[in-house]
């Protein structure tokens, strides 16, 4: 990894892409469910998934996730050593009808202006019913049964248990990866999709 020092003695294209790189990283150690990438078998064929409650990991479309679903209920803002100068990493928060939306970004600034990208979503259920369906691109819904994201997917998750709750993996081509986590009756009670690492 470079240091903030060594970024700045870089090009500007060159402090973006690692910027963004140490950011994703980062986002992802913070995420609330962590496992080792999967072995290469494990794989999921075709196309990686990137889409979580309409929203796309990766892209630069903060003020769009605000634009959906509102302001958020609660922001953190992370800025520890370690980050480009002026970078970080924002953690915001919506209390949806039945569920909870997170999405973690990271941050840094190029020409002095903020780059904000997607680096995780997540979405969780919470106490009563949906208002409408979160799903992922391929349309696995938060709620569903474990089989249906088998067959969506085409392969066996990679399953573990994390912090003593049950949970699935699928891994993706480009290292994205999503985390399902299972109640009792292998129900999908919370979904988090990483992006890959660019």
């Amino acid at each position: 990894m470079f240091s903030a020092a060594q970024c700045r003695a870089r090009s500007l294209q060159h402090r973006s892409f690692v910027g963004l790189l140490l950011l994703t990283c980062v986002a992802s150690l913070r995420a609330p469910i962590a496992t080792a990438h999967p072995p290469p078998e494990a794989v999921v064929p075709g196309a990686p998934e990137h889409r979580l409650a309409r929203l796309v990991v990766n892209t630069r479309t903060i003020d769009d996730v605000m634009k959906r679903y509102g302001a958020p209920s609660a922001t953190r803002l992370f800025t520890e050593q370690g980050y480009p100068v002026g970078g970080g990493e924002v953690e915001y928060t919506w209390m949806l009808q039945g569920a909870e939306l997170r999405v973690w970004t990271g941050f840094y600034l190029m020409s002095g202006t903020r780059v904000e990208t997607i680096a995780g979503i997540e979405v969780a259920l919470t106490t009563g019913e949906l208002s409408k369906p979160l799903k992922t691109g391929r349309g696995l819904r938060l709620g569903a049964p474990l089989s249906n994201a088998i067959r969506l997917y085409g392969k066996q998750p990679w399953r573990n248990v994390v912090n003593r709750e049950p949970t699935a993996l699928f891994a993706f081509s480009d290292e994205s990866e999503l985390y399902c986590t299972l109640d009792a009756n292998d129900r999908i009670v919370r979904m988090r999709l990483n992006g890959p690492v660019e």
